[in-house]
């Protein structure tokens, strides 16, 4: 039996190959990404290496195979001047069974080589949108099939009650953050672009990914079976020499797989999984650039402190392109100008900026919108180390490129522009340029009120709501009061509207906006609106710090402040002890994470605890202030070089030694802050102060007289001298010079 098969297998071979169903001529169709469909003649394709006949002159070609449906095929394209923007779905493509045989098998988007990296982040971003709708569809579908099968049930059942809960729960989180996704979308399609080694697994998780099927696309890239993959690809490294190759291309779809697992968990806003799959695709090969840029670019995002700059560093050491090169210099810089690192922070974005500008030379349109984040990145480290010429001319720039940009493409750098605008009109302001800040804030207005007719989203409703904040501060620190409220009223309205579908991302913005509005009602004699608006922050705050009380713990002392600083107004001063009490309490537990930022907070608090104590506890919360204050002062000498922020520093520990009647030491500790910064004149009130209670009146006199009259924030030091000489007498310090000073100042 087996002899006489054999012989008929051998007599009917060409019998049997002409049967085989698999054998068949498939047609596809190649057009130009940016042409709107438009056909590419004369493009070879080429197909499991080999290369078919050219397109024709609609851009459609023929290949005849010999593999069945649901057997894969890896597609390329023979041609310098063009590349594959959808290269993930042709890398490994999965041939379909088709209705008809005349239908496209095939469909390639190519664009030129010399942009086909910004193509495919702007198709893969598309891309990634859709798939998040698309998923928000299915979740929607799911929870009207739970609410048709228990309207059928007579009898309730508590597994599906419990089942439409949880999923109607999950939809309204998702629904809520939806804006939130879509900003993530470019860097998704960053990962997506990058990814050019993938196989059949990994394309069909994409390919349930793009219909929204999140958790199924998931189960393509189970835990188990990336587990056993990466047991293959490793003991294949260990193997002979001619197996490296292919054991490093398993490697290669599985550090992709890695990526897009972690861009999938990102969709699904679980950062712990994201960071995981992160973490597991760098660490199975640390030579990637790339992935490694991308992780430290998501531990920025969720402000891992120390994790992003380790990474960026490893990346910046394998030498990676210049656009990778810029990107990672941006991000260091991003982290040492929050992280209080000044000098490394400027050198990190300079040299960004330098990268980035000669990439914009060679290509304008797909470098300048890297280069104008990088400009804004340099003119937020400038206004923070109070560098105004600087910053103003930066964010000039950035200006100018996000309006180029916008000419050029509005529907996508329109949002860019407004940011632009904003960022701009604080540096105005921060430079008392009222009248500069309020032309460029309401050009930010009357766009972004175009942007959100045009299309309601929270970004855009965010960003507007930031610009009618900002006109706020103006028209209140012009005395426009009235024109301040309503703006700053209606940014307070589109914050509540949009907390309500996302309190993580929005809140924070909502209770800084309450705090500044308690404090202008406060400074304004208006104190039950006082009272209603802070007690309106710390209700939101007690529910955001049950979700992350990390985060917003600092957003807590913030208001806790305010409301003790209301209490002490309307003299409840045990009730203003209370809520001091609670900031201290978080600013010594916070100052042992970031002491930088938190032990001036610390300071402050224990002044104001002793302003509104009396006897011995005065003099005690007096001392400890000092005491704090010194601690920063010394920390500061001990590990910066930033001469400014330590003038600040000395000037403030000027000032509380002034309270603790050390007025020998507060006028050493001034003169020390002045030779440091001599611009910062505010320290000399603390001179004026230290020099005036040792009777020395005529060194007090001629800082008195030089500067009563010059202009200070929105009033003049005048107003500042009355205020300290006010404070000090409170506290019981005083001297017979006093009133000589006020009749000069009077």
């Amino acid at each position: 039996m087996k002899k006489i098969t054999f012989l008929i297998l051998c007599v009917f071979p060409t019998m049997m190959r002409a049967q085989s169903p698999c054998v068949q001529e498939y047609k596809g169709e190649v057009t130009l990404f940016s042409g709107k469909g438009k056909g590419l003649a004369g493009i070879p394709v080429i197909i499991d290496g080999n290369q078919g006949s050219p397109t024709d002159a609609n851009g459609i070609f023929r290949y005849r195979l010999s593999k069945c449906p649901g057997m894969s095929v890896r597609i390329k394209v023979s041609s310098e001047n063009y590349a594959i923007v959808n290269h993930i779905e042709t890398g490994s493509y999965t041939l379909r069974k088709l209705a008809d045989p005349s239908d496209f098998q095939f469909a390639l988007l190519l664009a030129p080589a010399r942009q086909v990296e910004q193509d495919r982040v702007a198709y893969y971003t598309t891309l990634a949108g859709v798939a998040l709708d698309r998923n928000l569809t299915l979740q929607k579908g799911r929870i009207d099939e739970l609410e048709k099968l228990l309207k059928s049930q007579q009898q309730k059942n508590e597994g599906v009650i419990d089942s439409l809960a949880s999923l109607r729960s999950r939809y309204e989180q998702v629904l809520g953050e939806r804006e939130k996704r879509l900003n993530d979308a470019k860097s998704m399609a960053v990962v997506f672009a990058q990814h050019t080694e993938v196989d059949s697994s990994y394309q069909k998780a994409f390919g349930l990914y793009k219909e929204g099927q999140f958790q199924a696309a998931l189960a393509q890239l189970s835990d188990n079976r990336m587990q056993s993959e990466k047991k293959r690809f490793q003991s294949k490294l260990g193997l002979a020499k001619q197996l490296e190759a292919e054991a490093l291309q398993e490697q290669a779809f599985y550090i992709n797989k890695c990526v897009f697992k972690a861009t999938i968990y990102r969709s699904l806003n679980e950062s712990n999984k994201a960071g995981e799959w992160y973490r597991e695709a760098v660490l199975t090969d640390t030579t990637q650039a790339t992935n490694l840029i991308t992780y430290a670019d998501y531990l920025l995002k969720i402000n891992q402190l120390g994790e992003p700059e380790v990474w960026f560093r490893k990346a910046l050491a394998l030498n990676p392109p210049d656009v990778g090169k810029g990107a990672i210099l941006e991000g260091l810089g991003i982290y040492y100008t929050d992280h209080n690192r000044p000098k490394e922070a400027e050198v990190s974005l300079l040299e960004s900026k330098r990268v980035r500008e000669k990439l914009a030379w060679t290509n304008p349109d797909q470098y300048e919108p890297d280069l104008a984040v990088t400009l804004h990145s340099l003119g937020y480290f400038y206004a923070v180390m109070n560098r105004s010429q600087e910053s103003e001319a930066v964010f000039l720039q950035a200006k100018e490129l996000r309006q180029k940009q916008a000419k050029r493409d509005p529907d996508k750098y329109e949002p860019n522009l407004a940011s632009a605008l904003n960022a701009l009109a604080g540096t105005y302001f921060n430079t008392n340029q009222k009248a500069k800040a309020e032309t460029v804030s309401l050009q930010a207005k009357v766009l972004l009120e175009k942007l959100v007719r045009q299309n309601v989203n929270q970004q855009n409703e965010h960003e507007l709501a930031i610009t009618l904040s900002n006109l706020g501060s103006i028209y209140s620190t012009t005395s426009r009061f009235a024109e301040a409220e309503v703006v700053t009223l209606q940014a307070k309205a589109i914050w509540e509207k949009l907390v309500e579908k996302n309190p993580g991302e929005y809140g924070p913005y909502l209770v800084h906006m309450l705090n500044n509005m308690g404090e202008a009602y406060l400074e304004n004699n208006r104190l039950k609106e006082t009272e209603t608006t802070l007690l309106q922050a710390r209700a939101l705050l007690e529910k955001l710090l049950q979700k992350d009380p990390e985060q917003f713990e600092p957003q807590l002392a913030k208001t806790m402040v305010r409301l003790g600083d209301y209490f002490s107004r309307v003299s409840q001063l045990k009730e203003a002890q209370t809520a001091y009490a609670q900031v201290e309490e978080i600013c010594k537990r916070l100052a042992k994470q970031n002491f930088d930022e938190y032990g001036p907070w610390l300071t402050s608090i224990l002044h104001k605890r002793g302003s509104i104590s009396t006897g011995q506890e005065q003099i005690d919360f007096f001392r400890k202030a000092v005491s704090a204050q010194q601690q920063v002062v010394s920390q500061l000498k001990n590990r910066s070089s930033d001469s400014l922020s330590l003038a600040k520093q000395l000037g403030d520990l000027a000032y509380e030694s002034l309270f603790s009647k050390q007025f020998a030491q507060a006028q050493a500790t001034a003169q020390e802050g002045l030779m440091l910064a001599p611009g910062e004149e505010w320290i000399q009130a603390n001179l004026a102060l230290a020099y005036l209670l040792q009777g020395k009146l005529e060194q007090a006199k001629a800082i008195y007289g030089t500067l009563k009259d010059k202009p200070y924030e929105s009033d003049t030091f005048k107003k500042v001298f009355l205020g300290d000489l006010a404070d000090l007498e409170k506290a019981g310090i005083t001297h017979p010079d006093m009133a000589i000073i006020r009749q000069l100042l009077n």
